[in-house]
């Protein structure tokens, strides 16, 4: 985080505190947080949940009407299945992943607003929303920091990226989006004239390869398989702008389809990176982006 104000160490404390304390609801990694005992009670009764799950789980249940299931959050029993940097390089077979895919339907989380709770019907089913979890906390941080006043910050959440106002001298804040296949080169930089948030996806992160096959953390709900479209993907989009699109969801259904999807979408401007890496952007982004050709 780097930002700039009267109060600004008072500021970034607020902002902390509430990323620590949203990621304990939200984490799959934390057994006592929410989304783990909406797991672990699959099959069973429903689970009392927070507003703040309630709203991540309604924003996540419409991404995936939206994409037609493209973005699944029940996409659960195949990150656990594959466990992308957990098993050493572990690739199920087709039955494990078919028996894995049987439990992923978005349709059938039973989420009721009136009684705040929610309920998976089938043991074994589990919920998953590290793809859009953190950009609602950075949403969250960046509301924060303005309420201490703060009128020029960068919020970087390791692929997602928040700014408020300009820069400390006046200059508007440039983000660079890394080479996806060299980690300490940039495909492309950002003057974020226009647009104060940037999100990222790309199989670069958490992955391994095995005969010649790169197996990343995206998957694919239709196949329950690593993503092979492109590399990267981007979107830009200015504040205010919400609950429009997760960026993985590009990656599942690659540049063509998201030209596409995004065309409903005057608000949103994208960056590509394919398999070769070559990269192309939405006509929006023309004056305000250096790629590295």
């Amino acid at each position: 985080m780097t930002v700039y104000g009267a109060d600004a160490e008072t500021a970034v404390k607020l902002a902390v505190e509430e990323m620590t304390r949203l990621e304990l609801l939200l984490s799959n990694y934390n057994a006592d947080s929410e989304i783990s005992k909406i797991n672990r009670n699959a099959g069973g009764t429903a689970v009392g949940i927070s507003l703040e799950t309630e709203q991540v789980l309604e924003k996540a249940l419409r991404y995936a009407e939206l994409t037609n299931g493209a973005f699944d959050p029940t996409i659960g029993p195949i990150v656990e299945l594959w466990g992308i940097g957990k098993k050493n390089n572990f690739v199920p077979d087709e039955s494990q992943i078919k028996a894995a895919l049987s439990l992923v339907d978005y349709r059938r989380v039973e989420l009721d607003k009136v009684k705040h709770n929610v309920r998976l019907p089938l043991k074994g089913m589990s919920l998953d929303v590290g793809g859009i979890a953190k950009g609602f906390i950075l949403d969250r941080m960046t509301e924060i920091l303005k309420q201490k006043g703060i009128t020029s910050a960068l919020i970087n959440g390791g692929g997602d990226i928040r700014t408020i106002g300009k820069k400390h001298d006046g200059s508007p804040w440039r983000i660079g989006l890394q080479n996806p296949r060299k980690t300490d080169a940039i495909a492309a930089k950002i003057s974020m004239m226009k647009w104060n948030a940037v999100d990222t996806s790309g199989d670069y992160q958490r992955f391994f390869e095995r005969d010649g096959m790169r197996y990343h953390h995206i998957f694919d709900p239709a196949t329950g398989k690593p993503t092979q479209t492109l590399t990267s993907a981007s979107l830009i989009y200015s504040e205010g702008v919400v609950d429009l699109l997760p960026s993985n969801v590009l990656l599942v259904i690659g540049k063509e389809k998201s030209l596409r999807l995004l065309a409903k979408f005057s608000e949103l401007e994208a960056i590509f990176v394919d398999v070769k890496g070559a990269i192309s952007f939405t006509p929006g982004l023309n004056g305000n982006i250096e790629v590295d050709r």
